[in-house]
């Protein structure tokens, strides 16, 4: 589904090693898919059922507004601001470390001014 879905993040907890996040997030059966929307749980599904896995990504996905992106200036911008930029405009930063990358990236999105 994560391929289909290239726009939606999807992480895998090992719930034997991660036994405190399972334990937050009320998991008492395997699996269990939780959609969290700005660091909030929205919807989950318990057992294997992809067909409610795709409702709970489709009814969630789009939920979000998405506010237009501000600009940062391109002389004075911090690697931390590039970086929530180009996150708040749905950028995928993954691989970008460096200040210099970032904004290059920004650069090309037209997020800085």
């Amino acid at each position: 589904m994560a391929k289909n879905q290239p726009d939606v993040l999807f992480a895998k907890i090992d719930v034997d090693e991660l036994g405190n996040v399972a334990q937050k997030n009320g998991i008492t059966a395997m699996p269990t898919f939780i959609a969290f929307r700005d660091g909030k749980a929205v919807g989950s599904v318990r057992g294997a059922d992809p067909r409610g896995v795709e409702q709970l990504v489709v009814k969630n996905k789009f939920a979000a507004q998405k506010k237009e992106p501000e600009k940062v200036e391109k002389d004075s911008a911090t690697g931390a601001q590039l970086l929530s930029v180009l996150k708040q405009a749905g950028v995928d930063t993954r691989g970008y470390l460096e200040k210099h990358e970032l904004l290059e990236l920004a650069e090309k999105h037209h997020l800085v001014r």
